[in-house]
């Protein structure tokens, strides 16, 4: 049995093998490490390939301040963005005449996030789907109905209670025999009850519209006694004061106190590309955990409403409603991983222009501030994998958040063959995108500002109005923290 602990550098990775024999019979499995096929009675035996899956997270908690150190330098080429030559620029650009060197104040009224020091997960089941010979194939290559727990605690990965079920060579070599075939899926099941410690902190204006204690400057801690599993209803104000403690953390949470704490739900990873493996290949594939904003707390300052519908309004509490939106699979292993803490100064369209020094909203009011975080990962020759941006409150004003997966072009020219422009979407279409954003990764050194950079954002008129009440523009703060 291989009992080991990983301490890895700005992304922390860890691999893992298991090994299995293809089996003649439908639907065969064995709940921890055998795979689950589908094959006709009496074919031949399926080739084999090898795939090693590496489990990383990425934190920009203080926790994390010593593997992050020496995070980049050692894990591939410098990040750039470049989308090659002959990429036409563009001839204007949004004005940057709001752009000052002062970081807007963000208040949010009622919920803030950031990065947890630990998080405890528990994995049920990972499966791949694709094609062989054009018939649809699903090969199961980890089944355990109690789940397998996989840790990361200031700044260290556990996964060996995972490689002792799943099983490993000698040398812990990160392996999965799977049957040859071409996937574009992977899924997983997760226990819907984790462990997470960590503080978050926010400047609330609640407006007046909540609860005693909910108002101005806060940090706010996970208690192990005041879990939202627990039926009970404290204050924003008992989750203030001393250490952040282990406590019980549901990872979606819907249906608010009415979960089991073996639950668990699935989560579709699509594949950029195609997982295509053949006889003996060695491939690799990867599950990043983003946790720099999974750490949500609602404390009450708004008690005409909750993170979601179905959530309460009469306590206090940590919650997750952001885990399939900040975790990722991919090809090959990861290269550099940059993340970003910005803020963006929101104003409609008919309401910005080049000669004022504010703008206003339909409603009379000042531009509205979004805070969010930007993470970008390259691969180990530092081109990009993905970007992902996720809102400290997503419940208000949601024109900065997403990703890359389903737009036509991640990257388009910009004005320069310097910057370009990110585009995001939270499904399809386009959102919006943000413009100037530079090519060489590495111009901004940690906790430097990059200035210059302005968003444009399109909503569904559906959800806001109609016409320029639902397009957006403004300028960007940027501060890179990884």
């Amino acid at each position: 049995m291989l009992s080991k602990r990983f301490t890895l550098p700005s992304i922390l990775a860890c691999t893992l093998t298991a090994t299995y024999s293809c089996q003649k019979n439908n639907n065969t499995q064995d709940t921890d490490s055998k795979t689950q096929q589908t094959t006709q009675p009496g074919s031949l035996a399926i080739e084999e390939g090898n795939v090693s899956l590496s489990i990383a997270a990425l934190s920009s908690s203080s926790a994390f301040t010593e593997a992050n150190a020496t995070a980049n330098a050692s894990r591939g080429q410098p990040g750039t963005l470049a989308i090659g030559d002959g990429a036409e620029l563009q001839s204007t650009a949004l004005s940057n005449s709001y752009l000052t060197t002062t970081w807007p104040a963000f208040e949010p009224s009622s919920i803030t996030s950031g990065p947890p020091d630990g998080i405890k997960i528990m994995i049920n089941k990972i499966m791949l789907s694709g094609k062989r010979n054009s018939e649809v194939v699903n090969t199961t290559i980890l089944d355990h109905s109690d789940g397998i727990s996989v840790s990361v605690t200031d700044g260290v990965t556990d996964l060996s209670a995972l490689i002792a079920k799943a099983g490993a060579s000698a040398d812990g070599s990160p392996e999965f025999k799977v049957a040859a075939g071409e996937y574009d899926k992977v899924t997983v099941t997760f226990q819907r009850a984790a462990s997470v410690k960590g503080c978050v902190a926010g400047d609330f204006n609640t407006m007046g519209n909540g609860v005693a204690g909910s108002d101005g400057l806060h940090t706010y801690c996970t208690k192990t006694a005041l879990s939202s599993f627990d039926a009970m209803t404290p204050g924003p104000t008992e989750f203030e004061g001393g250490s952040p403690e282990w406590m019980a953390f549901d990872l979606i949470t819907e249906n608010f106190g009415k979960i089991k704490a073996t639950d668990t739900f699935t989560v579709d990873y699509t594949i950029p590309g195609t997982l295509t493996v053949t006889k003996d290949a060695a491939l690799d594939l990867t599950l990043l955990l983003d946790l720099n904003r999974m750490l949500r707390f609602y404390n009450q300052g708004r008690t005409d409403q909750g993170p979601n519908p179905s959530m309460p309004v009469n306590r206090s509490y940590f919650f997750n409603s952001i885990f399939s939106q900040s975790s990722y699979v991919f090809l090959g292993k990861p290269g550099r991983i940059y993340g970003y803490e910005f803020r963006g100064e929101a104003c409609t369209f008919n309401n910005w222009s080049t000669t004022n020094s504010t703008c206003t909203m339909p409603q009379g009011e000042q531009a509205k501030v979004v805070a969010a975080w930007l993470t970008i990962i390259t691969d180990p020759t530092g081109k990009p994998i993905l970007h992902s941006i996720m809102p400290d409150d997503d419940n208000t004003l949601t024109i900065l958040k997403g990703s890359d997966r389903e737009v036509a072009a991640s990257y388009t020219a910009g004005t320069s063959d310097s910057v370009v422009n990110l585009h995001y979407s939270l499904g399809k279409p386009e959102l919006g995108k943000i413009r100037g954003f530079p090519v060489n990764l590495e111009s901004t050194g940690v906790d430097q500002e990059i200035s210059g950079l302005t968003f444009e954002a399109h909503m569904d008129t559906s959800k806001c109005g109609s016409g320029t009440e639902c397009d957006y523009q403004g300028p960007i703060y940027l501060r890179r923290k990884l």
